[in-house]
């Protein structure tokens, strides 16, 4: 490292600090990258995938509740009861279509978008085939209402809610993978952080030694020819003859 030598005490430090600042900057925008990736990653797991999660399986409760509810106005005599299903079923319904519509308004990925055209079908179908049904139950014809429940809907609520039960578990295994790739990202960051620091330290250490070096070395060597100089004056002022007539006055 001798072209240390030939550089000065400013350039020298100087050089010194920037290595650190450049070391500093590495380990921070590192982790500023490999945070803000956690950071969208944790976004998409939370809003993209856990949230429709539990939009699609409330979906598949509703669903399964309106089932009951029009299995039960089957039965049901008593007009405010069955006004009370009915009124049920509405609202069931009304929440549904709010959660489906949300959900929809997500990050969708090709498999969401090939399924949910299929999902929607079969709920127009199932629509569709609900209210005979309903209309049967409101006559008091039971039999011929389960007859159609049984030949024409249940067939569709299957079907749906086997499309529900796909999306559910589909979004629940991404945002696993999320969460798993969140926690390789972060030990990532850290050997990378580790890297860059210890990398730092060796290169800061070297070029500071060397450094350091520059700087002591010619300093030593002033020293050296000042200590020399010095001597050699006291040297030649203690080696000079006194005069006469100092002498005779000190006596």
């Amino acid at each position: 490292m001798n072209w240390l030598n030939h550089l000065s005490v400013k350039v020298k430090v100087g050089t010194l600090v920037i290595m650190a600042l450049v070391a500093v900057s590495l380990v921070a925008g590192s982790g500023y990258y490999f945070l803000k990736a956690a950071n969208e990653r944790g976004d998409e797991m939370y809003n993209d995938r856990l949230i429709p999660v539990k939009q699609l399986n409330e979906n598949r409760g509703l669903a399964r509740a309106i089932e009951a509810d029009i299995l039960a106005l089957m039965q049901a005599k008593d007009p405010a009861f069955r006004k009370e299903l009915n009124d049920d079923i509405s609202k069931r319904a009304a929440i549904f279509d709010k959660n489906f519509q949300d959900y929809k308004a997500t990050k969708l990925d090709p498999f969401e978008e090939e399924t949910i055209p299929k999902l929607e079908a079969a709920l127009q179908r199932y629509r569709a085939a609900r209210a005979p049904v309903l209309e049967l139950t409101a006559q008091g014809k039971s039999a011929e209402a389960f007859d159609a429940y049984e030949k024409q809907l249940r067939p569709i609520i299957d079907e749906f809610n086997k499309h529900l039960t796909d999306l559910a578990e589909y979004n629940a295994k991404t945002a696993k993978e999320l969460a798993e790739a969140n926690e390789k990202g972060f030990k990532k960051a850290q050997m990378t952080a580790g890297a860059i620091w210890l990398g730092a330290l060796i290169v800061l250490g070297f070029f500071g030694w060397g450094v350091a070096r520059a700087i002591a070395v010619p300093a030593a060597a002033s020293a050296s020819r000042l200590a020399s100089w010095l001597k050699a004056i006291i040297r030649k002022t203690s080696s000079r003859p006194s005069l006469p007539g100092v002498t005779n006055s000190a006596r």
